[in-house]
């Protein structure tokens, strides 16, 4: 029982991103709507403009969705990848870095920190900077 109570007062520590920001992490809901705003900022931060940056290269449109698909694709992160930045709500760069599988690869430095920016900007919308 002990164990239990340990436990129980482990989840309740306020190092956790949860129990610092209750507005990302509702109870008794599934987190689906902080997760689909997670997943609209990083469509809308890192998707879109590889949009731009294909237009204008001579490239037909079949050339242009192959290519721009291919790479969006890439950059998509998989359940797994969403379910681990949920629950621990990276910081930092360091901290995403171990979460998202390959992460030198696929995505630039900059889109790394793109990543942290919505991930500070609708899991830890709590927080207060210091």
């Amino acid at each position: 029982m002990a164990s239990l109570d340990k436990h129980e007062r482990e989840l309740k520590s306020n190092k956790y991103p949860y129990m610092r920001n209750p507005s990302a992490y509702p109870e008794n809901e599934k987190y689906i709507e902080s997760m689909s705003r997670f997943t609209s900022l990083m469509t809308e931060r890192i998707s879109y403009p590889l949009e731009e940056k294909y237009r204008g290269n001579g490239m037909t449109k079949e050339e242009l969705d192959r290519t721009l698909g291919k790479e969006q694709e890439e950059k998509a992160l998989t359940e797994t990848e969403d379910l681990m930045i949920l629950n621990l709500a990276p910081g930092n760069v360091e901290m995403l870095k171990p979460m998202i599988e390959n992460i030198d690869d696929r995505f630039t430095e900059e889109e790394q920190q793109i990543i942290v920016d919505c991930v500070k900007e609708v899991y830890r919308c709590d927080e207060q900077e210091t």
